[in-house]
């Protein structure tokens, strides 16, 4: 639309719906389950939320019966929620700070879990519906895939 505004869209039935966090400056959905719940994140102060800029912090969401929840890892300056699966598990990352690395983290039945194995930056971009959780280690200039099984929470 010519705007420089993120806008989270969701496609069904060829129909484009714009789901944007209320009073949000900026929006991304990033992830969709089969019952229409979708996740993403937002910002306030950022037009163009996945691009971070400055200090401005993210927040995570969860679009579900046409009502919106923010998901914010406890104590995080930042959370993005990446992916939901057909349990309404959320993966997703946070930082602590602006400047501090993003771990990864899991949202099981109301309880986070934070993602990390060392130093470094973890991104968790999928968690399927048996909880293995998917994602990326990033240390110095080297990367590595790595594949885990969720053991915490309700079963």
């Amino acid at each position: 639309n010519g705007s420089d505004k993120g806008h989270a869209y969701v496609l069904k039935a060829g129909v484009l719906t714009t789901i944007d966090f209320p009073g949000a400056l900026g929006s991304a959905a990033h992830g969709l389950n089969d019952h229409g719940d979708v996740v993403g994140y937002y910002s306030f102060e950022n037009p163009k939320p996945h691009a971070p800029a400055g200090n401005a912090p993210i927040y995570g969401f969860l679009y579900r019966d046409g009502a919106f929840q923010t998901i914010a890892f406890p104590g995080a300056h930042s959370t993005l929620a990446i992916r939901v699966n057909n349990r309404g598990d959320i993966a997703g990352i946070y930082r602590s700070s602006p400047n501090a690395s993003f771990k990864g983290f899991v949202l099981i039945g109301g309880h986070y879990l934070s993602v990390e194995f060392s130093s470094g930056t973890y991104t968790a971009y999928g968690l399927n519906d048996h909880r293995q959780l998917a994602g990326s280690y990033y240390s110095g200039s080297s990367s590595q895939g790595f594949v885990a099984q969720v053991l915490a929470g309700p079963k």
